[in-house]
């Protein structure tokens, strides 16, 4: 896995730089374990062409970085190098008639001109190699670090092997960390807003208990953390996770069954987390939240021996903090530690570990439409408004899972991986929610309420086989993989009601009951995958195909019954596409997948509901500029789910169920994201969707599905002056826009479109950073969502995070 280094470009500080006896990647903080590449064979397949381009794709294929200055390289060509050798004997022949050399340090190529050094250009001179002072670029990531600036140009997520997001047939996004930090981002809702094709906060981001995102128009709030699965049949018992945690957050758009198992059509979020380092680092961050909190957290690591075989990383965070409704608080703290073993170059095992524990009152408040989305008639409900009880409003969480990365390279053919994951969450739930008004009293809200106790534990494990190699002139990565997942849930219920609540002076203190237990359920899911997949790369041409059989099976208990429904589900999967490469940067790709997804209870007749399965095409191009750190997507689908169940009353059984349900969108993405260089980093997205209900026995068939806008879009700009009296000065800022949208499938409740602007000012001067961060800066007042008339809720009014950090 190749080395993940955290800044994108690094300036010279000498006017030369000597790499006879040192490797240039050991410059670089936070670096995961990384394996020499000094020696071992590998299969290259590189068209002729210009030297830019086949430098990038070297870089690629060897899983090195690639230092070079742009001068040197522009305007010529080479015929490239296809075969099996080492690196050296790689570089040298693809180098053959440029009249460039190439030295191999460590994970480091550095390609210079032979001769003196003095015209802006690099040599090799007494056995050193020597640059002017310029800027070079890494071109190689790891898939599973934070990013260079904004960018990322390697992934996991897409393949499960090491690849350039590049060659993936299908939509992907990274959020790095930089882009995080640079948006004081405080929840995987608000990383995800940048995002093309994701409504990243469903709810407006005032569900503090999990976060609700809608991928290409399908609803999900479970994303996998470290490729594994977090599944629960009920939706506060998934894990919460913390961005200050993580590497980054990667969205694969479109099916994606073929490679895990049972999820939304929509696609995929996966959280990586933050992983030991090959250097010794340490951050302490404070931070003041309004309305009034704090937070601080912290975050170190590097070598815990003298040889660097094993290596350490403790990360941590506490918050306090009050929210935009009255008497609603939130309190939370995780601790992460990590460690790695690596003692050798072909082995590494990482310990990745979590404890947290949350105690949150509600923020989501549901009101009816009359009042927030429509004038009442004392105006509109303020989104200061508390509907429930102080002393009967929480939900209070605690969680902890261990788990493990395992990498084991045979030799350059094979290599054999295990990723594998316990955790434990339990959940208790106090509420009061309203239903509406009194009737014949427009002031008053009818009110209920809900207690509940949750637990679920989860065990995941992933186990893949790797094996590199060619056959004639085609170059072939396979992956046979078989995964496992058991999910343990139990659910606890008690439904009450409770006094009204005048909305304009609201009583709190009023009675409410809490009968005993009315429902009660323990569910256990057992998942089985076989996978395979194979990218074949022949010239600029790269084939990825793959298929995933999975056998699915839920018993469902009802405790108050002790009545138990068993369930079997077993669904095909695949994925095929294939990526064609450019010379000049653009790769334009086709493709076509699968999923799949279980649907638990039964139909009218007693039967079993079959899974959902969803299906997509898929054609679009990317594009990286040779050279450059910016990089462009442009995607467009047709995406349908079918064999979801509706009600559809019949004159002797008006609750009778078919699974005739179906949806279809159509839709364009467009997104830039990248390092424009002299301190200003981009992301942006456009988001085109044509949704459409086209089977639902309900009368709904031609409209749009819930919550689908036809438009969304994004801008963040982040500028920092890298010279002169002000140099380490920044500032952010940019907008996302989502368009109008329905808040129910029939069409009746609209909800107007939300532009929202967000701002940031920072300074960074030696190993200090100070930023303000202010998030809906002109306070704009909106509704995100609504279930029904009587479940209408607010999205978050303006926050403002001050920040002051210390590293070293």
């Amino acid at each position: 896995m190749s080395s993940m280094h955290s800044k994108a470009w690094r300036r010279a500080i000498a006017a030369s730089l000597a790499l006879s006896g040192a490797t240039c990647g050991s410059a670089w903080a936070q670096s995961p374990p990384a394996t020499s590449t000094a020696g071992r064979v590998i299969a290259f397949s590189i068209p002729a062409g210009s030297v830019t381009t086949a430098l990038v794709a070297f870089g690629r294929q060897a899983g090195v970085q690639v230092s070079y200055i742009p001068s040197v390289a522009a305007n010529l060509t080479t015929q490239g190098v296809s075969g099996t050798m080492t690196a050296e004997a790689g570089a040298e022949r693809m180098l053959v008639g440029t009249g460039l050399v190439a030295h191999l340090s460590g994970r480091t190529l550095v390609v210079a001109r032979p001769g003196a050094s003095g015209d802006g250009g690099a040599a090799f001179a007494g056995g050193a190699i020597t640059l002017d002072p310029v800027e070079v670029q890494a071109d190689t990531q790891s898939p599973i670090g934070p990013g260079v600036g904004f960018l990322a140009t390697q992934t996991l997520t897409g393949s499960k092997t090491d690849t350039p997001l590049i060659e993936i047939p299908q939509s992907i996004s990274v959020v790095t960390q930089d882009q995080m930090k640079s948006q004081a981002t405080q929840t995987v809702g608000e990383a995800l807003r940048y995002t093309p094709g994701v409504l990243a906060e469903e709810y407006g981001g005032t569900d503090l208990r999990l976060d609700r995102f809608m991928i290409r128009g399908f609803q999900g709030s479970m994303p996998f953390l470290d490729g594994l699965p977090t599944i629960s049949r009920y939706t506060l018992l998934s894990p919460y996770i913390d961005p200050f945690s993580l590497e980054r957050i990667e969205v694969l758009r479109g099916p994606s069954s073929v490679l895990y198992g049972q999820n939304i059509p929509g696609g995929i979020v996966n959280a990586v987390s933050k992983r030991p380092t090959e250097t010794a680092f340490g951050e302490f961050e404070v931070e003041g939240l309004w309305p009034q909190g704090g937070q601080a957290s912290f975050d170190f690591g590097g070598p815990a021996n003298k040889d660097g075989t094993v290596l350490y990383r403790f990360t941590g965070l506490y918050r306090n903090s009050e929210t935009q409704v009255d008497q609603v608080n939130t309190e939370r703290y995780f601790l992460a530690p990590a460690v790695t073993f690596a003692p050798d170059d072909n082995t590494t095992l990482t310990i990745l570990a979590n404890a947290g524990h949350s105690n949150d009152g509600v923020l989501a408040q549901n009101l009816p439409a009359l009042g927030t989305l429509y004038p009442a008639v004392f105006g509109k409900i303020p989104t200061n408004l508390f509907i429930g009880e102080p002393d009967f409003n929480k939900v209070e969480r605690s969680s902890y899972s261990i788990g493990y990365n395992f990498e084991h390279r045979f030799n350059d053919i094979w290599t054999v991986r295990q990723n594998l994951r316990y955790s434990d969450t339990t959940v208790e739930v106090q509420q009061v929610g309203t239903a509406g008004y009194v009737p014949g009293n427009p002031l008053e809200l009818s009110r209920w309420t809900l207690g509940a106790d949750a637990a679920q534990q989860n065990f995941a494990v992933d186990n893949q086989v790797q094996a590199e190699f060619k056959t004639f002139d085609l170059a072939h990565k396979v992956l046979v993989g078989l995964d496992y997942f058991h999910s343990h849930d139990t659910w606890i219920e008690r439904d009450g009601s409770a006094s009204p609540l005048n909305v304009l002076f609201p009583v709190y203190g009023q009675p409410y009951t809490l009968p005993p237990v009315d429902f009660a359920t323990r569910d256990t899911l057992n998942q089985t995958g076989l996978y395979a997949q194979d990218q074949i790369k022949w010239n600029r041409w790269t084939l990825t195909v793959g298929g995933r059989q999975d056998w699915a099976q839920t018993d469902t208990t009802k405790l108050l019954t002790a009545t138990t429904i068993p369930q079997d589900d077993s669904a095909f999967t695949w994925r095929a596409g294939v990526v064609y490469e450019f010379d000049n940067g653009f790769a334009p790709y086709v493709s076509y997948s699968t999923s799949f997804q279980p649907v638990i209870g039964v139909d009218s007749n007693g039967n079993p509901l079959l899974p959902t399965t969803g299906t997509q095409y898929e054609v679009g191009v990317k594009y990286q500029p040779p050279g450059s750190q910016v990089f462009f997507t442009l995607a467009a689908f047709n995406l349908e789910q079918n064999n979801m169940p509706t009600l559809q009353p019949t004159p002797s059984n008006p609750y009778n169920i078919a699974q005739i349900g179906s949806v279809r969108i159509r839709g364009i993405e467009a997104s830039a994201v990248g390092n424009l260089g002299a301190g200003l980093k981009l992301v942006a997205a456009y988001t085109y969707n044509d949704a459409e209900i086209t089977a639902d026995g309900q009368g709904n068939v031609g409209n749009t599905p819930k919550d689908v806008p036809t438009n969304m879009a994004s801008l963040w700009l982040d500028k920092t002056l890298e010279d002169g009296d002000f140099k380490g000065l920044g500032a952010g800022g940019g907008f996302r826009y989502v368009g109008d949208r329905f808040g129910d499938n029939a069409n009746t409740i609209a909800l107007p479109a939300n532009l929202l602007w967000d701002a940031a000012i920072h300074y960074d001067r030696d190993n200090w950073r100070f930023a303000l961060n202010a998030k809906n800066v002109f306070d704009t007042t909106y509704v995100a969502t609504c279930d029904s008339v009587y479940f209408c809720y607010y999205g978050l009014r303006r926050t403002v995070v001050g920040s002051i950090t210390y590293k070293w």
